[in-house]
C-alpha cells in the first residue's frame, strides 16, 4: 500500500525547526495530540528532518536540498495553473524556480489512510506557517496548490468531520448546505427579520463552505475511497 505524501516546494533548503512546528500544530489544532518522536523506526532523525506524532499518526518531514523531479509536479502544476490563473499569478515561477523541497509522509504504511492524510496536511500547514520561502504544495503527485492557500485552509479543514450519506462520503460543508440555501432564499426574497444574516455574515458562511469543500476534496485526491472513508 502506498503512503500518502506531500511535497512542499521551497526557494531554498530550510530544515524544519521541530519545536516551532510542534508549537504551530498545537496552536492550529488544539484538540489534536502532537508530540516529537526521537527516532524514526529505530533510526536517529538527522538535522534536516524531524519525526512527530500528530493525531496518533507517526510522520516524518525531510528537507531535500534539490528541486522536486519534474515528473512529480509537471502534470498537477499544469492542471492547477490552468484552473487558477488569476489566483496564482506567480505559479509558473514557483515550480520552475524552486531549488529545494520538503517531503512529508507517514513513517509506515497507514492503517487509516484518511486520518493519515489529515495528519500530513495539518503538518504541512504548520511547516508552511513557520518556514519562509514555501511556494507550493504537491499532494500525491496529483494535486498542486499555492502554499499560502494550503496554510490558510488546512488550519480550519484538516480535521473537519467527514459526513457519510448512504455509505457515500461527502464533504463536511454539506452539513451547512441547507442552512446556506435557506439564508440565500431569505436574502433573495428580501425577508427582513432578526434571524436573517447580514451581508458580511452571509459572505463569511459562503467562504467557509467553499474553503472546507475545496480542501477536503483536494486532500482526498489520490486516496482509495473504499479504504479512506471508513472513519
Amino acid at each position: 500500500m502506498s503512503r500518502p505524501i506531500a511535497y512542499v516546494l521551497q526557494d531554498a533548503a530550510k530544515a524544519p525547526d521541530p519545536a516551532a512546528v510542534v508549537a504551530a500544530l498545537r496552536q492550529r489544532h488544539p484538540r489534536q495530540p502532537v508530540e516529537l518522536i526521537a527516532s524514526a523506526r529505530g533510526r536517529a532523525v538527522g538535522p534536516m528532518a524531524m519525526a512527530l506524532r500528530c493525531a496518533g499518526v507517526e510522520l516524518i518531514a525531510l528537507a531535500v536540498g534539490m528541486p522536486l523531479p519534474e515528473e512529480e509536479w509537471k502534470l498537477p502544476a499544469e492542471r492547477a495553473l490552468s484552473e487558477n490563473k488569476s489566483l496564482w499569478r506567480d505559479g509558473p515561477s514557483v515550480f520552475t524556480g524552486h531549488t529545494a523541497h520538503l517531503v512529508v509522509t507517514t513513517l509506515a504504511d497507514p492503517s487509516d489512510r484518511l486520518l493519515s492524510a489529515r495528519a500530513i496536511q495539518a503538518a504541512v500547514g504548520a511547516l508552511i506557517a513557520v518556514l519562509p520561502g514555501c511556494g507550493a504544495v504537491v499532494w500525491n503527485s496529483v494535486v498542486a496548490r499555492p502554499a499560502r492557500w494550503w496554510e490558510d485552509v488546512s488550519h480550519e479543514a484538516a480535521f473537519a468531520p467527514l459526513v457519510m450519506k448512504g455509505g457515500v462520503p461527502s464533504h463536511p460543508g454539506q452539513r451547512y448546505t441547507r442552512l446556506l440555501n435557506e439564508l440565500l432564499d431569505q436574502a433573495r426574497a428580501g425577508v427582513r427579520d432578526t434571524a436573517a444574516p447580514t451581508a458580511p455574515e452571509l459572505d463569511l458562511l459562503t467562504t467557509r463552505l467553499q474553503k472546507i469543500t475545496a480542501f477536503l476534496m483536494t486532500m482526498l485526491a489520490g486516496i482509495d475511497p473504499t479504504a479512506a472513508m471508513k472513519r
